[in-house]
């Protein structure tokens, strides 16, 4: 079943009427799992808190929010920033087709020319639609999926996003987006490519899981939990060692945060119940001596 805490309600209720029903029977969402990892490792421990703080806050405190959130808060107000305006769309859609400088005045629409179908960029490479407007992914803090894709959009639309904030001049009542306070340093950029390689194999883990991947796995089945819950220990771990003896920072901490959520689970899995360790015991395939 789901992992909220009203479901450990249910099932401590389910106890005083089925005598032979016990807690220890209670099985969890991989989903759902993987998505509270991937949220500890964004957001910290105060996940509800700061989803509590959004829904309560201004547009000003709303940027400002997302600032604390490093590499990934500048990359989310930096979509909200250029695509809540059709101007400031204009304006980055002529460096995304290759303009060095944007003239507001200029009677040709890069936005139309755009969307006529493929485009060639600098490279003399195709882009299509769907590609080359892959920004337009907002980022949600639901859908953890989204965060990754909205990363890759900004990883590989890395010269039109520098162009935009060097050459872009903000209104001088703009009280949201910062140039300064926003602005992608080398830094931020080496986060934003940390994350990814570490979101990735989240990703192709719940694929295979779903069954929806190359190497399809059972949709999830009971035996599967544990193998696929060590190798995200695993990947977690390598992760952290590798980082070990960097400086402190975002990416770092929530490694770290990743990994005490994931051990939550883990012991659930692995010690607070039977099936996940029986499935995996019975299973031919990973019959081991």
């Amino acid at each position: 079943m789901d992992n909220a805490s009203n479901n450990n309600t249910t099932v401590d209720a389910l106890l005083n009427y089925l005598p032979s029903f016990w807690s220890d029977q209670k099985c969890f969402c991989l989903g759902h799992i993987i998505n509270l990892i991937i949220k500890a490792i964004i957001f910290s421990k105060n996940c509800s808190r700061f989803e509590c703080e959004l829904a309560g806050a201004s547009d000003i405190e709303t940027f400002e929010l997302w600032r604390t959130t490093g590499a990934i808060g500048k990359a989310h107000n930096i979509i909200l920033y250029i695509f809540r305006s059709d101007l400031r769309m204009q304006e980055f859609m002529a460096y995304l087709i290759g303009k060095k400088e944007w003239n507001p005045d200029d009677n040709e629409d890069p936005m139309f020319t755009h969307f006529r179908g493929l485009i060639k960029d600098s490279g003399g490479k195709y882009l299509s639609l769907s590609l080359s407007f892959s920004l337009t992914n907002y980022y949600t803090i639901v859908r953890w999926n989204s965060t990754l894709c909205m990363l890759e959009s900004f990883e590989k639309n890395c010269v039109p996003i520098t162009t935009f904030l060097s050459n872009h001049k903000p209104r001088t009542n703009e009280c949201t987006f910062s140039k300064i306070q926003d602005k992608l340093e080398d830094l931020d950029w080496d986060e934003i490519h940390c994350f990814i390689k570490l979101f990735k194999v989240f990703e192709q883990t719940t694929k295979y899981a779903e069954g929806n991947s190359e190497r399809a796995a059972s949709h999830g089945s009971l035996w599967e939990i544990i193998p696929i819950l060590q190798a995200l220990y695993d990947h977690l771990h390598k992760a952290k060692a590798k980082y070990e003896k960097k400086p402190d920072s975002y990416f770092k901490c929530g490694i770290k945060l990743g990994i005490e959520k994931l051990n939550t689970y883990y012991k659930e899995a692995v010690y607070d119940s039977p099936y996940y360790c029986a499935a995996a015991i019975l299973h031919p395939s990973l019959n081991q001596p």
